[in-house]
Formats: C-alpha cells, sequence, structure tokens
C-alpha cells in the first residue's frame, strides 16, 4: 500500500522524513555535541542502514572513530560496511 502510494506522489509525511538527509543530518550532529560516542554510532549505523549516506557522512563516520581511538578499526569498518 504505501509502494503503490509512494508511487503516484501521495507518500506520507512520516515516510519523507523517515529518509530525510537533512534531518538525519542535524540529528547526527547534535548527537555529535551532545551524545555520547554509542548513540552517535548508532545514528550513523542508522543513516548506513537506510542507504542515504553521503561521501562527507561516511568521512565524519570515519573521523569520529578515529579521533575516540578506533583509527586502526575506522577505515576498516566503514569501507567494509559500505561497500
Amino acid at each position: 500500500m504505501i509502494d503503490a502510494a509512494a508511487a503516484d506522489g501521495d507518500e506520507p509525511v512520516q515516510m519523507k522524513v523517515h529518509k530525510s538527509l537533512k534531518m538525519w543530518s542535524f540529528y547526527v550532529d547534535l548527537e555529535e555535541s551532545l551524545g555520547t560516542l554509542d548513540s552517535t554510532g548508532a545514528v550513523y549505523e542508522r543513516i548506513l542502514d537506510l542507504r542515504i549516506a553521503t561521501p562527507q557522512i561516511i568521512l565524519n563516520y570515519a573521523y569520529l572513530l578515529e579521533v575516540r581511538s578506533f583509527s586502526k578499526v575506522s577505515m576498516f569498518y566503514v569501507s567494509n560496511r559500505i561497500f
């Protein structure tokens, strides 16, 4: 039912917001400044699960892992996660 509505352009607002890169970028920025490493990582993982990540978001995630003492696994993990 949702797929047919999306094809007609009558997609519910909730579905549009759910995949909104702008909203997820804002959310991950908030988590980076106010949250923990686990909560921020969970948001990045969700962005990757939704397949809306841009190259800049992927680099930001790798940099976050590198700065937080995960430098050896950061690029390996992120590159294996997206490919």
